[in-house]
Formats: structure tokens, C-alpha cells, sequence
């Protein structure tokens, strides 16, 4: 993986030195007729935009899928919103202001040209879509456009001042309102970044890519003035302390009113370097482990030490829901942060389950007791783990783990459900521990370490 890796982003440095030009013969035998900017098509770049944090655990495979896709699609270029999920030392406003604009709901996350694209596991178009999706898109984008977008950029290291020039041709007659979106982008930061894959603690020293530091206009892009099919657009940054310039890649782009993009170019800070385009997205030092985990064996995470058969987890809250027809009342406790990660019938599972409760709805809280796990849906017992969203119905004693068409990279396979058909969650004064075993008769054990009611 590291050799394709390194071979993906030396390929991406280089596509990204070029810039956008126009389409013109090969023939050297006949002379090359000039043509009229409303003749001119451009090489189209594609902009592809992934949400992440050092505190999601599947943002490092979700950028191993975005790397892949590049790779099959050398025109991209790709920057990371640290935002999404919580904030880290690399989230900036401007990413937050996107989130709320495209309604971004978690992490890893991504788009390209923020223009829908058809999920086939889905069944749908999504303009957000996991990056675990990208690698098995089957589609083509779009080689040419009528947009030009060329890069000139000035860094001046005593005052750290970049001076930045933004130029180029609207070749269409009818070309609707343009915005126009610069930034800047830094690769190689050494920091910290959550893992639930290989290493369960995550990294104390990871190096990231192609993380936005600063936007030079409005996030949402400023309105580009066009004068005889010509632009050209002069801004300036302060090019922080902490940053490293020989790192750092401008980033432009050029989008419709509604937001879509349909030209993106960059270039180095810094003329002559790659501008950190060909670092790696990599893990360099792992956290140690609790005492009480074996450690890693052969770069595997300690799911596999641990005979892939018992799911422990530490982290859950509970809250009350509303009310179901009749009697009942829905409690719906949730398990985070994984203590392992393991395997159940043989496919990867993920750190995230949730638990219904069905109480009477008299019931002012999830008290202290046995609840058994009952098909019948009875009061006082376990039921299921989520509620159907269209009709409100619940359908016995499963718990779901994540959708199984969710993620779909060769390092993790999620299942859906399993079925729970026997065992019984115990409330205490200190949280909660579920006893269950699987349809494949593996034990599966869920320990909540608080319960928190809020009436919603």
C-alpha cells in the first residue's frame, strides 16, 4: 500500500503543477490557427472535498479511499475540511460554514464539484457520500469545460506575506454568474489522530495532508467580475508561523450560483517545490495501548488478538424518545468509543451500536434492573435498535451495528444486524452491561458507562 501511495501522490504533484490550457492541435505539419476565446475549451480539473477530524477513528481509511480514487482519476484535486465532526487543530470557520451549507452530518464525508453523484449501494444521488463509496464509482467525469483557471503566486519569506493572482478566460457566450473560491492548503503536519482500525489508541504522531488553512475569499466564493471573457483577481495572506510554506498549495476554483464547481486549479506557495503534494497521508508513531489490550500483531489491530469473538464497548448515554401508539415508551441507549473492535461471523465490526428499550409510558426513567431480551415486544425488555423512519414501526430483538452498505474499503466490511435471541441488559447505579450472543453463537457483551436522561 505504501509504494501506491507514494507512487499516487508524486503523480497528483505533477498534474497539479500544470495549469489549465486550452485544447489545441498536435500536428506540427500544419499551421495552428489561433482561436477566438468562444472557441476554446479548456482541460477540466475536478474538486474533490472530504470532511475529517483527528477525532474520527475512520477518517484514516477514508482518505486511503479518496487516494485510491485519485489514482484511477488524475485530474482531481483534493482538500480536507477538518470539520463535520468535532473540531481539532486544523478546523477553520470557513470549513464550518460549508458544513452548515451542505448540511455535512459527521465524518469521513466527501464530494466532487459538490454535484450529486449516483450510489449504486444506495440507490440513489448524494451530494455527501462516504469516501469508502469512491473507489467502486463507475462513471466519467467530464475531460473539458469552458472555464480557464492560472495561478500566480508570490511568497515573500522575511514578512511571510503571499501575494496571489487569479486569471483566466470565460469561453462561453451565455456562461451564467461565477464565483470564485481561493485557499490555501498545507501538507505534513505531525499531530495526533484517532484510529479504530490498525493501532484501537490511534497516533500520537500522524502526518496529515491537505488540510485547508486559511480561505483567501468568502468560503462560498467571492462574485467574480468578467470583462470581455477575461478575469483576473489579486489577494493576499499572511502565511502563519506554524505553517510551512514549502508545504503549502493555493487552491482555486470556480463555481455556479448554486454552488456547483466547473474549473479548479492549484499551484505551489512556494514556485519550485511540490507544495506537499507528495507527503504521505500516514501513521508514524501509534499511542501505546491500555494495559490490559494485547498489542498489535503484524500491523493488525488487537481485534485480532483477541480471537475475533467478543465486542466490548465503554462509552453510552440513554434518553428517552417519543412515545409509541399505545402504552410504550422508547429508550434508546447509545455505545461509543469502542474498547476493541472484533469479528463477528467473520466480518469486520465497528465501534457503534445503539440499544431500544421498551418501558411503559409512565415511566420517568430507564430504572435500575433486569431487562430480558423479548421477541414480543413486551414492556420492560429489549427490543430492537432502531425505529423504521417512515412508520414508526420497531421489529423485535436486533441490534444494528452500522448499515451494511456504509463501508465498503477492503479494510472494513460492516455487517448490519445481528439477531439477538436470547440474554438480558442489566441497569445499574453505574451504567449498563448487555449479555447477548449472536445468530453465529459468538458471545457479544455492550458495557455503558453512564446513563444521562434529557427529556427531548
Amino acid at each position: 500500500m505504501k509504494k501506491i501511495l507514494l507512487i499516487v501522490l508524486a503523480f497528483t504533484a505533477l498534474v497539479a503543477c500544470k495549469k489549465n490550457e486550452p485544447e489545441q492541435s498536435t500536428d506540427s505539419q500544419e499551421q495552428v490557427t489561433p482561436v477566438t476565446p468562444m472557441d476554446t475549451t479548456f482541460v477540466r480539473k475536478h474538486l474533490l472535498e472530504e470532511y475529517t477530524g483527528q477525532d474520527c477513528g475512520y477518517c484514516p481509511y477514508g482518505m486511503d479511499s479518496v487516494l485510491e480514487f485519485v489514482n484511477n482519476h488524475p485530474n482531481l484535486v483534493v482538500v480536507l475540511h477538518h470539520a463535520g465532526y468535532m473540531p481539532d487543530h486544523f478546523t477553520i470557520a470557513g470549513s464550518q460554514t460549508l458544513v452548515s451549507a451542505f448540511q455535512v452530518s459527521g465524518a469521513p464525508y466527501a464530494d466532487i464539484d459538490r454535484t450529486p453523484v449516483y450510489i449504486p449501494e444506495e440507490g440513489e444521488y448524494q451530494l455527501i457520500f462516504h469516501p469508502a463509496y469512491l473507489p467502486g464509482l463507475d462513471f466519467t467525469l467530464e475531460n473539458t469545460t469552458y472555464a480557464s483557471v492560472d495561478i500566480t503566486s508570490t511568497y515573500e519569506a522575511a514578512s511571510r506575506q503571499l501575494s496571489v493572482n487569479v486569471s483566466g478566460l470565460i469561453a462561453k457566450a451565455d456562461a451564467p454568474a461565477l464565483k470564485l473560491t481561493v485557499l490555501v492548503k498545507e501538507s505534513g503536519m505531525i499531530d495526533y489522530q484517532a484510529d479504530f482500525i490498525e493501532t484501537y489508541n490511534g497516533w500520537t504522531e500522524f502526518r496529515h495532508v491537505k488540510a485547508i488553512r486559511t480561505f483567501l475569499t468568502a468560503p462560498l466564493g467571492d462574485d467574480l467580475a468578467v470583462t470581455d471573457n477575461h478575469y483576473s483577481v489579486n489577494l493576499s495572506a499572511s502565511i502563519d508561523t506554524k505553517w510551512v510554506p514549502e508545504n503549502s498549495t493555493v487552491v482555486a476554483y470556480l463555481t455556479t450560483e448554486d454552488n456547483k464547481v466547473i474549473q479548479v486549479e492549484q499551484a505551489p506557495v512556494i514556485t519550485g517545490t511540490q507544495g506537499g503534494e507528495n507527503l504521505e497521508h500516514e501513521g508514524l508513531k501509534a499511542t501505546p495501548l491500555p494495559d490490559n489490550y494485547p498489542e498489535p500483531q503484524d500491523g493488525k489491530g488487537p481485534q485480532e488478538a483477541f480471537g475475533m469473538d467478543t465486542i466490548l464497548m465503554t462509552t453510552a448515554t440513554a434518553q428517552p424518545m417519543t412515545e409509541l401508539v399505545g402504552s410504550s415508551r422508547l429508550w434508546q441507549l447509545t455505545a461509543l468509543n469502542a474498547s476493541i473492535i472484533a469479528k463477528v461471523n467473520d466480518t469486520r465490526c465497528l465501534p457503534y451500536a445503539s440499544i431500544l428499550v421498551l418501558t411503559p409510558a409512565t415511566a420517568t426513567e430507564l430504572a435500575e434492573g433486569t431487562y430480558p431480551i423479548n421477541l414480543s415486544l413486551n414492556a420492560n425488555t429489549v427490543v430492537a435498535s432502531e425505529v423504521n423512519e417512515r412508520n414508526g414501526d420497531i421489529s423485535g430483538s436486533v441490534m444494528s451495528a452500522v448499515s451494511a452498505t456504509l463501508f465498503k474499503h477492503d479494510k472494513i466490511s460492516a455487517i448490519t444486524t445481528w439477531l439477538m435471541t436470547d440474554g438480558e441488559l442489566k441497569i445499574t447505579a453505574d451504567g449498563w452491561i448487555l449479555s447477548t450472543r449472536t445468530a453465529a453463537n459468538k458471545p457479544l457483551i455492550l458495557k455503558g458507562s453512564t446513563i444521562n436522561y434529557s427529556e427531548q
